[in-house]
């Protein structure tokens, strides 16, 4: 069963074109939450390493004004 526009449509009444676009979008969809999924992971990556960075350079800063 699929919607389009507010229309549902059963299975037995779809076309084989109609039944081979469906599992098309079903697999377009399935990539787009792959997708999103790897969006969050790259995005806590990101953030990872931008703390990371930040740890370095507090010790840094931290060093550079004990040695003063």
């Amino acid at each position: 069963m699929i919607t389009i526009d507010d229309v549902t449509y059963a299975e037995e009444d779809l076309t084989e074109e109609a039944k081979i676009r469906v599992k098309r979008i079903q697999e377009l969809r399935g990539q787009i939450d792959a997708l999103m999924i790897n969006y969050e992971e790259i995005q806590a990556a990101i953030s990872h390493h931008a703390g990371k960075i930040k740890e370095v350079m507090d010790v840094s800063v931290q060093s550079d004004e004990a040695n003063d």
